[in-house]
């Protein structure tokens, strides 16, 4: 085997395919093929990341820390001369946690201080004094996110969205493979067209030769020896056009297992190309086999329903119930211009003078033609996905009827193409066995032969494209939801 081909800079860790030392059957191509692909570590991550994007959405429902300093300098004329203070300056600092639920719930929880400075009042000291606060809030959507409605469509569509992205990774996945299969039976079909186009050609240079000695013996003319020798040449032109198919194929195969060079790829296979597979046993997919890009249609409806269904409670009103209970506390009053040094925290959360406070808030938007601009457009993208998908299952029932049917006609076609390739190869012997005893023309032996090289060559080229057949049945797949178009 030739030595390893190393790329400029990287030395291949993976092990690359050597048909060298064993014969690779289609089964360990297409693990080697899932392994050292690229694609398949990208379409892994792939499905990571779409199992990951479902937790984003219930960020919302995870608890918010918060915390905030303020200062505030109040200088407006009092309403009251002597009742109200000429300058309140306010500050302080909070610190809180919220929590929103999947009920549509929201809690809110603070607990802070702030100092108050009154200046102008008709009194001969100013007051100045901490306030404590500990404070929880309610807060509950009665109408657009009502007891979690909003939450469970924003789920709904997310869990659809999820389901959308890992089937189209799976059926890129199946695609590759059913393009990597394609490629080796593809690369089979020129291996072993390769080796009949050198036998025909050792043939065709033995008829040459025999033919030539009969020249040099006087009983042959040269118009034999010319009819001869352009069966020759044509064996030559073939020859090249199947080491170029040949070396095309292997190079495709090559890529597909992401090896370092062709060298690596021998021409010698561990299955064969006549072995004939069952197309349903292929796809496993039951008595309704379905194409998957059908079900990712499917799936898209899906999602753009859910979006619908989604986008259309976004414009609906909104009706919230809000309540906040606070238990307040202060220091005790000093003496005229004895400042306090700081709040006093065990006077915090006084439940004597607590403050409760309920409000009901509506809201809703006005803009009645965008809104339902908004409405109309997701609900045709939902109704023209519904209609696109209904198809796709219409025409996945006849490429699957069409797969099957093409499957048989094939496997009919290759039964008379085996029997006539094994006549026509007989025809040819026994004629270059009659024109030995001059009982024939030259012509006839290598219109024969002709004939013969042809069955061989339409024999196996229908048996890879049967095999090619089986291989797209992988992108058949069990319908576990029953679709119907």
């Amino acid at each position: 085997m030739k030595g390893l081909t190393f790329v400029p800079g990287v030395v291949f860790a993976l092990s690359l395919w050597s048909l060298a030392s064993e014969a690779l059957s289609l089964d360990d191509y297409l693990k080697r093929v899932q392994k050292q692909n690229s694609i398949f570590e990208g379409l892994e991550l792939g499905r990571e990341a779409a199992d990951a994007r479902t937790e984003l959405g219930d960020l919302e429902l995870s608890p918010f820390f918060e915390t905030k300093a303020f200062f505030s300098d109040d200088q407006k004329p009092p309403i009251v001369q002597g009742f109200q203070a000429e300058r309140t300056l306010v500050y302080g600092a909070s610190v809180g946690l919220k929590k929103q639920f999947i009920t549509g719930t929201g809690l809110a929880l603070d607990y802070g201080t702030t100092r108050t400075q009154l200046y102008g009042l008709p009194v001969p000291y100013e007051a100045r004094a901490w306030n404590g606060l500990l404070s929880l809030g309610v807060q509950q959507s009665l109408w657009r996110n009502g007891f979690g409605s909003g939450t469970r469509r924003r789920r709904e569509r997310e869990s659809a969205t999820q389901r959308l992205e890992r089937l189209g990774l799976e059926a890129k996945a199946r695609q590759t493979l059913t393009e990597a299969e394609s490629a080796y039976w593809d690369y089979l079909f020129g291996v072993q067209d390769l080796a009949q186009k050198k036998d025909a050609l050792q043939r065709a240079v033995r008829l040459k030769n025999w033919m030539d000695r009969r020249l040099s013996d006087g009983v042959a003319d040269r118009s034999d020896v010319l009819q001869v020798q352009a069966l020759s040449d044509l064996r030559q032109l073939e020859l090249i056009g199947a080491e170029d198919g040949f070396k095309a194929a292997r190079r495709k195969v090559a890529d597909y297992l992401q090896v370092a060079g062709v060298e690596e790829v021998r021409e010698e296979s561990g299955s064969d190309i006549s072995l004939r597979r069952d197309p349903a046993v292929l796809a496993d997919a039951g008595q309704a086999p379905v194409r998957i890009d059908t079900l990712l249609k499917v799936e898209e409806a899906k999602v753009r329903l859910a979006v619908a269904d989604e986008t259309s409670d976004a414009f609906r009103p909104d009706l919230k119930l809000q309540g906040l209970l606070a238990l307040n506390s202060k220091n005790p009053s000093n003496p005229a211009g004895t400042p306090e040094a700081g709040p006093t925290l065990v006077k915090f959360a006084d439940p004597v003078k607590p403050t409760a406070q309920v409000m009901l808030a509506f809201s809703m938007p006005l803009d009645r033609d965008a809104i339902d601009r908004g409405r109309f457009v997701s609900r045709a993208e939902a109704h023209s996905s519904k209609m696109l998908a209904e198809r796709a299952l219409f025409e996945s029932k006849s490429a699957w009827d069409e797969l099957v049917r093409r499957h048989g006609e094939l496997s009919k076609r290759i039964e008379v193409l085996e029997s006539l390739s094994k006549t026509q190869s007989e025809k040819a012997t026994r004629e270059q066995e009659r024109l030995s005893r001059g009982r024939t023309t030259t012509f006839q032996v290598v219109t024969f032969e002709q004939d013969a090289a042809d069955a061989r060559l339409n024999l196996l080229r229908l048996k890879a494209e049967q095999r090619k057949l089986e291989a797209a049945s992988r992108l058949f797949v069990a319908d576990e939801e029953g679709n119907q178009p």
